[in-house]
């Protein structure tokens, strides 16, 4: 799910209050007011933690993720369903996914896709650029993502 897909959802809630029942069990969708930010946020909340943040910036969606400190095999599922990226666990160890194209890659092609892969850390964001390359913020830093500006 992208923002402007949680935007045309959300307007079809009955009761944006208790928010949008989504596709799944025990998830919902919310629309709240952070004044970070020009657009409203769209939450995707499990059991009424928030796990997913859709966020506008500039017509691209960022995404913030979050277990919220329940790194179950349910969590993981809605964090895949409703995100383009994978997050899998190895060794008790979470890791988030992100296909892309690296630098340097013939844009015309569907060649040279390859997954990038980080550490899955609460509240981290991936930036999806317009271009379809991605930027991986932790704490507010960049630490990667698709392309090397």
């Amino acid at each position: 799910m992208n923002y402007e897909e949680a935007k045309r959802l959300m307007e079809t809630a009955r009761d944006k209050d208790k928010g949008e029942p989504l596709d799944k069990a025990n998830t919902r969708l919310y629309e709240v007011n952070d004044s970070t930010y020009i657009h409203p946020v769209y939450e995707i909340r499990l059991h009424g933690n928030t796990i997913i943040r859709l966020i506008s910036i500039n017509s691209v969606t960022l995404y913030e993720l979050s277990s919220c400190g329940w790194r179950t095999v349910t969590t993981k599922e809605r964090l895949n369903h409703y995100t383009p990226f994978h997050v899998y666990q190895k060794d008790r160890d979470w890791f988030v996914g992100i296909w892309g194209r690296g630098c340097g890659i013939d844009m015309s092609t569907d060649y040279g896709l390859r997954q990038y892969v980080y550490e899955f850390v609460d509240n981290m964001i991936v930036h999806q650029m317009t271009d379809g390359y991605y930027h991986v913020f932790v704490n507010g830093k960049r630490i990667g993502g698709t392309h090397n500006d």
